[in-house]
């Protein structure tokens, strides 16, 4: 690294895309650039999919489809066979399993050394303020309390990773700037502050939604237009994407965006901050700011499918939930000027077993011993806990937990269309400066290009024969209609969703009937065609 700082003197960061569960091959790619450039690296942040399953139970209500369901290796890091090299904090994404992440609903070590910062929260370390939103925006259920009860059905499966007002208005009482900023998803219109062109020479279906404004979370660009935060990191789209934002008050926001981690993708970045000290002596620490605002707003907290009030929500919107100075002298008291976040990490269920062939089953909320102490150290109670204990849990999970779970914002875990480029052509051997007047630097790890792949298709299920369309057309109520049988979502002038007649004798097709308008000549016995597409055309 061509870095002025080649000394364990300047605090160092390195950001990841989507981990995957990717665990080892991510910490094992920092040791050997910390070998290999003489660097310390403080802290690692992982922008969303961290996937932080524990046995077979969590790996049950995974959201991903059944094929992409593995184990991985984070179950090492959570049993204590293995121990994270870097202090390391991550966001939920859209591939969680979540029952876990509820149990941390305002962050948590989920291993030691490994912290979830929370469906929302702002952290500190070393002087570095890092604050960060779980999961992705799906706006038919932003307005909604965090209705989802474990053991989740199929819907709750995705719902709960749906980010909600509650924590964006919440974010937005902050009134000092944060540092580092991260989300799953990417800001909305975010791509007209950078290289659109490139971004499509890698990712050309992106264009229409780029175009139609339809690409990216609304809430996600509200804050980072309120908060202005220097650096905004995200992932989700699967690529690498640097914008820079410039804000009304002429101070700017340097986004990235970075892939998952697999081989021939940009999933990693260094950033440095010569301002601010490294060394192993720094500890995590919460943020007096966002602890009064949690305090503050707790109330209006909703674990019910139940609407934030009008009036509430207006009053989030003109700050008035913002941290005064008697606010924070009313924090500094409650923890006594010692916000260090206590190492009190305890497993709380048995990990997997690589020997044991047992399968998973859905599970009920169980309250984590670091939310309650949170919680407790607040003077606020756990409304999770309440809720789910006043609740009868001894009905069987829903079927369709165990099934494929799919979503239309999902993006597929294993696409390898976009095998793109670092900036410079070369694996962790450059420095990237967005800005000649910066402070802090970008160290990126690249690699080479090669040929783009497309994943294959799904093809429609193959249409009926010649004979099954006439049997069909011939079993019809109205005798001069013929159906034409068309594969799904495909929709042509004059077409309807009508049925065809319940005295259709082959109930095994399931396609929908294209119903022409009779013909106003008598019909004759069709002359028997070479093909299905002729008999179609007819």
């Amino acid at each position: 690294i061509n870095s002025p700082h080649t000394k364990f003197d300047a605090m160092r960061i390195a950001v990841e895309g989507c981990a995957h569960g990717e665990l080892e091959t991510i910490y094992n790619t920092i040791t050997h650039l910390e070998q290999a450039k003489n660097i310390k690296i403080d802290l690692l942040l992982i922008c969303g999919d961290f996937q932080a399953v524990r046995n077979e139970d969590d790996l049950l209500v995974m959201a991903c489809p059944m094929k992409y369901r593995h184990m991985r290796n984070f179950y090492k890091y959570y049993s204590g066979e293995l121990v994270a090299p870097v202090l390391t904090i991550f966001i939920g994404g859209n591939h969680e399993s979540s029952q876990y992440l509820l149990e941390l609903f305002h962050g948590g070590w989920v291993a030691p050394n490994i912290y979830f910062l929370g469906f929302a929260n702002v952290l500190n370390f070393g002087g570095l303020r890092i604050g960060g939103l779980s999961g992705i925006y799906k706006s038919h259920h932003y307005r909604f309390g965090h209705y989802e009860t474990p053991p989740f059905d199929g819907d709750q499966q995705r719902s709960i990773y749906h980010i909600r007002d509650f924590e964006v208005s919440q974010l937005l009482q902050m009134k000092t700037r944060l540092d580092v900023f991260l989300t799953h998803d990417w800001p909305k219109d975010i791509v007209f502050h950078g290289n659109e062109r490139k971004l499509f020479r890698f990712k050309a279906f992106l264009e229409e939604e780029v175009r139609d404004h339809s690409l990216g979370s609304p809430p996600a660009r509200e804050l980072l237009d309120k908060l202005k935060p220097r650096y905004f990191f995200a992932a989700h789209l699967h690529v690498k994407f640097p914008a820079l934002v410039v804000h009304e008050n002429s101070c700017q926001t340097r986004f990235l965006a970075l892939g998952k981690c697999i081989p021939k993708r940009d999933f990693l970045q260094i950033v440095e901050f010569p301002e601010l000290e490294s060394g192993s002596h720094i500890k995590l620490c919460y943020d007096p700011e966002w602890l009064s605002i949690v305090k503050k707003t707790y109330r209006y907290l909703l674990v019910n499918k139940n609407r934030m009030e009008l009036r509430i929500s207006e009053c989030f919107r003109e700050q008035e939930f913002s941290a005064s100075e008697d606010d924070l002298k009313s924090i500094s008291v409650l923890f006594d000027d010692d916000f260090t976040i206590p190492e009190n990490f305890k497993t709380t269920v048995k990990p997997f077993d690589p020997s044991s062939k047992r399968a998973g089953r859905q599970t009920n909320y169980q309250q984590n011993l670091q939310t309650f102490e949170y919680l407790k150290k607040l003077g606020l109670e756990d409304k999770f806990c309440k809720k789910f204990s006043s609740q009868n849990f001894s009905s069987a999970a829903a079927s369709a937990s165990s099934s494929s779970v799919s979503d239309p914002n999902e993006i597929d875990i294993d696409d390898d269309d976009d095998d793109s480029k670092g900036d410079d052509g070369h694996w962790a051997d450059s420095i990237m400066t967005p800005h000649s007047n910066s402070s802090s630097s970008f160290v990126t790890p690249s690699s080479s290009s090669s040929k783009s792949s497309r994943a294959p298709l799904s093809l429609p299920a193959p249409l009926p024969s010649p004979s099954q369309a006439d049997s069909i057309a011939n079993s019809a109520t109205t005798p001069l209609r013929k159906a034409l049988f068309l594969p799904p979502p495909v929709s042509l002038p004059g077409e309807t969703d009508t049925l065809a007649s319940s005295t259709t004798t082959t109930p095994t097709l399931k396609r929908k009937a294209l119903f022409l308008p009779p013909p106003k000549f008598t019909p004759t016995p069709p002359k028997k065609l070479k093909s299905d597409s002729e008999t179609m055309i007819q």
